[in-house]
């Protein structure tokens, strides 16, 4: 026979891994949701596209008519490729800077995923990113436009 705790409102954390401070919070769980349909519309909104045999533009390009942080990142490192550093940084100057984060972000998963089987970074990475796509962002808007 089964015997419950009668005195018990959510027993489900009592003799679990999660602490009290660890527990899925309403704004993790919202998050959650909110990252599976996004990532259910950009799906769709690049299928969308690619059915018509065209390229897709970036949703916030698209909606908002201003370009990204890393609008014209592939152009830039097709123009390194070849040589031409100054038409590459004309197309985004923060290309270099953008592929040396990425790759050390990436490194840093693949390291802590092998020690410790989790997928983590430091937070210092965190306003890195921010403080890179900021600049390069400004630097697209006070760009010239033909290089969007």
């Amino acid at each position: 026979m089964v015997q419950v705790e009668e005195n018990s409102i959510d027993n489900r954390y009592t003799n679990s891994k999660w602490s009290a401070r660890k527990r899925p919070t309403i704004f993790f769980r919202a998050l959650c949701v909110f990252a599976v349909i996004g990532f259910v519309f950009y799906v769709g909104w690049n299928l969308f596209w690619a059915c018509q045999a065209q390229v897709p533009p970036s949703i916030f390009t698209y909606v908002t008519g201003l370009p990204c942080p890393t609008t014209g990142g592939t152009r830039s490192v097709g123009c390194l490729v070849r040589g031409e550093l100054a038409e590459s940084l004309r197309y985004n100057a923060m290309t270099i800077p953008i592929a040396i984060l990425f790759f050390a972000t990436l490194f840093e998963l693949g390291l802590n995923y092998r020690r410790q089987s989790k997928l983590r970074v430091r937070t210092f990475y965190l306003p890195l990113w921010g403080g890179i796509l900021l600049v390069a962002w400004a630097l697209k808007l006070f760009g010239d436009p033909a290089y969007w």
